[in-house]
């Protein structure tokens, strides 16, 4: 018993901040740094971001170490409604509902807009008031300037869980602006630390 919580305190001090609280509420490790720790290492992180969320088990750490020897960005579901995702800079545990399909009407006259799922504020300016428009999340088949969003998402070399949570914005059924994509200054992005919730 004596050995074993050494063992525990050892870990707990040679991996300690490695697991980093990310924007809205996600837990995250960096992959370059995952991929260079001992086995044993390896399954104490991935104990240590579970426990913090929900009631683990041996066989959550082993879905999840098998996840992370796949070769593509994949996410996989474990229990109270969370996710484990790895892609190709960070491995992350997050809740669904980040990245659940919403759609939220802006408006005319308003001047922001507050995307609480996701901790995040749309500030509007110029001819962007006077408008209504509508924020969400991708959907399968969007385009933006005649390409696909999902082949720009990849060429930019986006992470899943980026490309789930960017905001898109569309005027009169078409994509005029996209999170991590366009450049507009009318059009500025926040985020609400407030509602930011593990």
């Amino acid at each position: 018993m004596k050995d074993s919580i050494r063992f525990d305190s050892y870990l707990n001090d040679k991996l300690k901040g490695l697991v980093d609280i990310q924007e809205q509420g996600v837990l995250g490790v960096d992959r370059a740094t995952f991929d260079g720790l001992h086995d044993v290492e390896q399954d104490y992180i991935l104990h240590q971001m579970s426990s913090k969320l929900f009631r683990v088990e041996k066989r959550h750490i082993e879905d999840m170490k098998h996840l992370v020897s796949s070769d593509f960005s994949v996410r996989i579901d474990m229990p109270a409604g969370y996710r484990f995702e790895k892609s190709a800079k960070f491995l992350r545990l997050f809740h669904r509902r980040l990245v659940d399909k919403f759609d939220i009407v802006k408006k005319i006259g308003s001047d922001s807009v507050e995307i609480n799922q996701l901790g995040k504020i749309l500030s509007f300016g110029d001819e962007w008031v006077d408008k209504e428009l509508v924020i969400r999340n991708r959907l399968v088949g969007d385009k933006f300037k005649n390409k696909k969003l999902k082949d720009i998402f990849i060429d930019k070399k986006l992470d899943l869980y980026t490309r789930d949570t960017s905001l898109i914005i569309l005027y009169d059924n078409c994509i005029v602006w996209v999170e991590n994509i366009s450049d507009d200054d009318t059009i500025t992005l926040s985020l609400n630390r407030k509602i930011l919730e593990l």
